[in-house]
């Protein structure tokens, strides 16, 4: 219970950083900026005693003095923490949550295939929403393209013409 408090209150101030640090207005870039670094010792000091419960845990499990079919919680790793991709341990409440199914657990935490597909709809997702932007891209690039061509073929005309009454008057 106290891993789970520990890893709330984690989550919590995590991801309130993490909104802090996308919502920086540049103005007060320097402040917020200031501010936000001075949460972070705590919010590490929070994941290395949520690291400590579970190694305890796990000592607890490899003694057998745990309950039956227990899981120790994975640790965070203190380096990959403010990073908070999908797939992070923060995410996980293994071994945590006491409601859920020790017995069963989901395919998509046990099953390193369906892991590996969730990451790939993931990046199939993203690749899509890239192709999306490079066609936009791509139809700008072409209407811009058209208008340097019609800009380039008039000067062209202009010159032939102007060519043209030069030789007349010279004449």
């Amino acid at each position: 219970m106290n891993a789970h408090a520990l890893k709330v209150r984690l989550w919590n101030r995590l991801t309130s950083w993490k909104f802090e640090q996308c919502f920086v207005d540049r103005k007060v870039c320097t402040q917020t900026e200031d501010a936000v670094k001075r949460r972070d010792p705590g919010i590490q000091a929070l994941a290395r005693q949520y690291n400590i419960l579970c190694h305890k845990m796990e000592e607890l499990v490899r003694l057998k003095r745990a309950p039956r079919n227990a899981i120790a919680p994975q640790p965070i790793p203190l380096k990959e923490l403010f990073d908070l991709d999908v797939d992070d341990v923060i995410w996980q409440d293994v071994g945590l949550d006491a409601s859920g199914d020790i017995e069963n657990p989901p395919a998509w935490l046990t099953n390193e295939d369906v892991k590996s597909g969730i990451k790939g709809i993931l990046l199939r997702d993203r690749c899509d929403e890239e192709l999306r932007r490079l066609k936009h891209e791509c139809i700008a690039l072409y209407h811009w393209l058209s208008e340097e061509w019609q800009v380039v073929n008039a000067c062209i005309e202009a010159a032939t013409n102007l060519g043209r009454c030069s030789d007349i008057v010279s004449v």
